[in-house]
C-alpha cells in the first residue's frame, strides 16, 4: 500500500542519515532488492548504473561515497503513491559560506518498491556540474579532498 511504501522509505531516510554519522553508507544496500537497479546521472561523467544489491553496496554505497566523509545526505520530504515514492534530499558539505549558508545541491529520488517491501528501481536526479563545481571550490580551500570523475564522450554513455 501506499502508506507501507511511505514507511519503508522513511525507515530509509532514517538509516540514510545515521549512516551520514557513521560515515558508512553500505547499510542502504539492505533495503534493496537482489535485482534492484540504481542509476544516476553524473553531467558530462555520464551515467552510473548499478544492478543488483551487491553491485549498490559496492559501486554506489562505497566506491561512490568515497571522499563524502563529513557530508550529510538530509532528506526534505517524502511523497509516495502506490509502490513509488519520490523524495528531495541535499548533498551538504561539511561546510558553510562566509554568509553562514551551507554548501549544497538539491537532489529528488525516484523509487519503484517491490510486495515485498524491497526497493526494485532508483533514479536520483541532481546537479552533478553544480555539484562539481562546489566541490571543486571545496578541494581548492582545502575543505574537501574529492575525486571529481573525468567526463566522457556521449557515444560512451
Amino acid at each position: 500500500t501506499t502508506e507501507e511504501v511511505r514507511s519503508v522509505i522513511e525507515r530509509f531516510a532514517e538509516t540514510s542519515m545515521r549512516c551520514d554519522k557513521e560515515r558508512d553508507w553500505s547499510p542502504l544496500a539492505d533495503f534493496y532488492a537482489e535485482d534492484a537497479v540504481y542509476q544516476y546521472t553524473m553531467g558530462k561523467a555520464g551515467m552510473r548504473v548499478a544492478r543488483g544489491r551487491d553491485e549498490v553496496r559496492r559501486l554506489v554505497m562505497q566506491r561512490d561515497m568515497e571522499g563524502f566523509e563529513g557530508w550529510d545526505f538530509p532528506y526534505e520530504w517524502i511523497l509516495a503513491d502506490g509502490d513509488r515514492a519520490i523524495t528531495k534530499w541535499w548533498n551538504q558539505a561539511p561546510a558553510t559560506r562566509e554568509d553562514g549558508s551551507p554548501y549544497r545541491i538539491v537532489g529528488n529520488s525516484n523509487i519503484r518498491v517491490n510486495n515485498d517491501l524491497q526497493i526494485v528501481e532508483m533514479h536520483d536526479n541532481f546537479d552533478a556540474e553544480a555539484l562539481f563545481e562546489m566541490v571543486r571550490i571545496l578541494n581548492r580551500k582545502g575543505l574537501t579532498k574529492i575525486h571529481i570523475p573525468k567526463p566522457v564522450e556521449a557515444k560512451d554513455l
